[in-house]
Parts: C-alpha cells; structure tokens; sequence
C-alpha cells in the first residue's frame, strides 16, 4: 500500500493525488458541517432555553457533557483539517509549491488521528448513555401488569 502511496505522489498528467485532495477534502468539510449543525444547534438550544428547566431524572452525570464537548471541537477541528486538505491539493497541483512527501504525510496522519479521538469520543458518549439508560430502566418500578384475580367470584383482570 505504501509503494502504491508513493506511485500516486509523484506528479503524473492529471495530477491525481492534488485531484484527490481536492475531491475529499471538500466532501469531508460538506459532510462535517452538515452533521456537525444539529448537535450545534441542539447545543445552543440547550445554552439557551435550558437553564431554568429543572433537571430531569437522567441529570447530573457530567462526564458525558464533557465528552460531548469535547466531541464538537474535535468536529471543528476536523472539518477545518478538511478544508485544509483542498488547500494541500492547490499546493500539490503547483510544481513549483509543492510540498515534501514527508510534510503531505504528517498532514494526512494529523488527520487520521485527529478523526480516531472524534471517533472514540463519539462511541464513549454513546456508551455511557446507553449505561445511563439501562439503568434507569432498570431502577423503573414495574407496574401496570395485568394479573387475573381468581378470588371472591368470576374472574376479572385488574392492574397490580
């Protein structure tokens, strides 16, 4: 894989890899700022209207805003690291900018990175909320089950 990295990095007619780039990089950036302005907004929803609500019987377990958070500015982050992959590809198109093999590849690693901990993040909050929700559901009394009553004459169904 990596002689075939290295085949696609030198320049060729099309310019493949500033192609490339360029096609991903905007596609990452569109996709990122789609997906990241509804947790945005929600965020905001919730800055704003949510201060004097009282809380609820989930509140109260901040490590999952905290992850959240955390969650969106590595959101940020990665949607800037995309657009910054399309100003990589001008560069890459120009021969007389463009840059060394090993700085394209630190670019690219960044990014890989930086995509994982988004990642990582994302499957800890879902984790924790799941968590959170099994035991909520668990600690629910349960009621309303019907049970047959064969005492005292015909039987009748009557909620416990």
């Amino acid at each position: 894989m990596l002689q075939m990295f290295q085949k696609a990095f030198r320049p060729s007619r099309n310019d493949s890899l500033s192609h490339s780039f360029s096609r991903l990089g905007w596609l990452g950036f569109w996709m990122q700022v789609a997906v990241g302005a509804i947790p945005l907004a929600l965020t905001i929803y919730a800055l704003v209207f949510g201060r004097n609500s009282t809380p609820g019987t989930r509140a109260g377990f901040p490590l999952i805003e905290y992850l959240s958070i955390a969650g969106l500015l590595v959101l940020a982050f990665t949607t800037m690291w995309s657009y910054r992959y399309t100003r990589l590809a001008v560069r890459l198109a120009d021969p007389d900018r463009r840059p060394a093999e090993s700085a394209v590849q630190r670019t690219v690693w960044t990014g890989i990175k930086a995509g994982t901990i988004g990642i990582v993040f994302s499957m800890l909050v879902m984790l924790f909320e799941i968590g959170q929700l099994l035991i909520y559901f668990l600690r629910a009394p349960q009621a309303g089950i019907p049970v047959v009553q064969t005492t005292g004459g015909p039987a009748s169904w009557q909620p416990t």
